[in-house]
């Protein structure tokens, strides 16, 4: 996180630069800079090409901004103190399972992103990252054909949403997220706005979601919700679906190294998580839905179906 804040492997990008330089460039004391360079070596994510002087890694290069599959601003995200702050108090979530960041400041972290432009920027900035991966894994392993209307609920700015109208022609969409999030959706989106295939709804989910999708989707979405949070959530859901429809939920693997870290994260900024396989077929009973299949990606991410019980 603070390689990719100080710019080091965008530093880099063009060539080598020796110690000095980078200490320069980056108002870093000389000495520190080494020791943290010494580390990142160790990471992978620079390499001395001679002594003194570092390149970026193959690694390293996934922290530099605008190239494919760039992580910069999730490993900013990360690194953010108000987050780190809060990963610190991780002791206290496993006492009540609830959000440090909630406790500490009084209101959600979504809530507190409003009026913390430079945080949201970043955080918006590592979302459409995550999403970029995330919608080469869900266009590899999804099936979306037999659908004539998806509701991506909070989706974002809508870049799943926006390739899957790209993908399949006859495929009309709604998104619904926060005001202040759907607000960025309408370059993204513009086309198919004009076209009359998409609707953009900035609104509350625990409140409501829009009717009569066929297919409801929530990527990265329950792992972001409380267990009330949660179940209120698929309720809404089940009073509006088509008596037909499917439910896909997209969240990570708890199983694997990268779903268990990522789940304990969850925990205690937001007091969310995710739930085993046997924890989401209990929800699902619990709501209205009946579990229907797992299927694997090429990412982080599983896809959980299930329908109207």
């Amino acid at each position: 996180g603070v390689a990719a804040e100080l710019g080091i492997p965008d530093l880099l990008r063009d060539g080598p630069m020796v110690l000095h330089e980078l200490a320069a460039a980056t108002k870093s004391h000389v000495t520190a800079l080494e020791r943290l360079l010494r580390l990142l070596e160790q990471m992978d994510v620079v390499a001395e090409s001679k002594p003194g002087e570092y390149i970026c890694t193959g690694l390293g290069k996934f922290l530099q901004a605008d190239v494919p599959s760039s992580l910069r601003n999730y490993a900013r995200l990360t690194n953010l103190e108000t987050v780190l702050h809060v990963v610190g108090r991780l002791q206290q979530s496993l006492h009540n399972a609830e959000s440090q960041y909630l406790a500490l400041h009084g209101e959600a972290f979504y809530q507190a992103l409003q009026h913390l432009p430079a945080e949201a920027a970043i955080f918006n900035g590592a979302m459409q990252e995550i999403s970029e991966q995330d919608i080469v894994a869900m266009r590899e392993s999804g099936d979306f054909s037999g659908c004539r209307s998806v509701v991506d609920v909070g989706g974002g700015q809508g870049h799943l949403l926006a390739a899957l109208l790209d993908d399949y022609p006859d495929l009309h969409g709604v998104l619904l997220d926060v005001p202040g999030v759907v607000a960025g959706a309408g370059e993204i989106l513009q086309r198919h706005v004009a076209g009359g295939r998409c609707r953009v709804i900035g609104g509350d989910f625990l409140q409501g979601v829009p009717a009569d999708g066929d297919l409801y989707l929530l990527k990265r979405v329950l792992s972001h919700c409380s267990e009330e949070q949660a179940r209120k959530l698929l309720a809404n859901i089940r009073t509006v679906i088509a008596p037909a429809g499917r439910l896909l939920v997209a969240d990570p693997d708890p199983a694997s190294l990268y779903g268990a870290s990522f789940d304990v994260l969850m925990l205690v900024l937001l007091g969310g998580g995710l739930r085993t396989g046997d924890q989401l077929r209990e929800m699902f009973t619990a709501t209205g839905f009946a579990y229907t299949r797992t299927v694997e990606t090429s990412g982080e991410l599983q896809l959980i179906e299930a329908s109207p019980a």
